[in-house]
């Protein structure tokens, strides 16, 4: 077992985000626009994504190539899916030449995403994505020189990366709930101690637990 006693940082779930956002004007990639598409809230669920999948596996396309050409369909009357192409147009010719923290806090703004932050209220969160762009600015001071959108992914990819072999590993992951804030896994086990504590929260965030 591996017993973490803090949280990696490209690990939480704001900063995922973020960089995926990145990777969606840069590139337009399968993986960056199925995280950010619904992110925040623009009606685009599972029945949308495997109408956008189904149509991209037939006509052997990206995601946001099977959005552009689909936009007009029924399925997307009621939607905001419009608002991922805009974005996507907008800031693919004013990429060239500008700062990567200045990409950053503009698509998080644009997008709605720091609005949606603000909203949850959730100052830790708020705070994990001005870490990341304070951290992009001194990557770029310190460079030496002229930073691209395409270089600092290339970057980031390698800390990720590191992240992810070791996450892989066959081991049971120790850590508090607190440690666990804005962590995502596919299997969460409880060890409580304090039933009514812990009845409490299960109340609250609608867990199931067995006896």
């Amino acid at each position: 077992y591996t017993l973490y006693s803090g949280v990696p940082f490209f690990a939480r779930r704001e900063v995922k985000d973020a960089l995926s956002y990145l990777r969606f004007v840069a590139y337009q990639d399968d993986l960056s626009f199925a995280r950010i598409a619904n992110l925040p809230k623009r009606n685009m669920g599972q029945r949308r994504m495997a109408f956008l999948r189904d149509w991209a596996d037939e006509h052997e396309c990206t995601l946001y190539q099977a959005l552009e050409q689909t936009i007009d369909d029924e399925i997307f009357k009621r939607t905001k899916a419009k608002q991922l192409l805009v974005l996507a147009e907008r800031f693919r010719g004013q990429l060239d030449g500008r700062a990567v923290s200045d990409v950053l806090s503009a698509v998080l703004n644009e997008s709605g995403y720091d609005r949606m932050l603000r909203t949850e209220g959730s100052q830790e969160r708020l705070d994990n994505v001005a870490e990341l762009k304070q951290s992009i600015y001194e990557f770029e001071t310190t460079c030496g020189e002229e930073v691209t959108l395409e270089h600092y992914l290339s970057h980031v990819a390698l800390l990720t990366n590191a992240d992810a072999m070791d996450a892989g590993a066959d081991k049971v992951k120790l850590m508090t709930i607190h440690a666990a804030k804005g962590l995502e896994f596919k299997h969460v086990f409880c060890r409580r101690r304090k039933r009514a504590r812990a009845s409490k929260w299960k109340k609250n965030a609608g867990w199931r637990s067995s006896p």
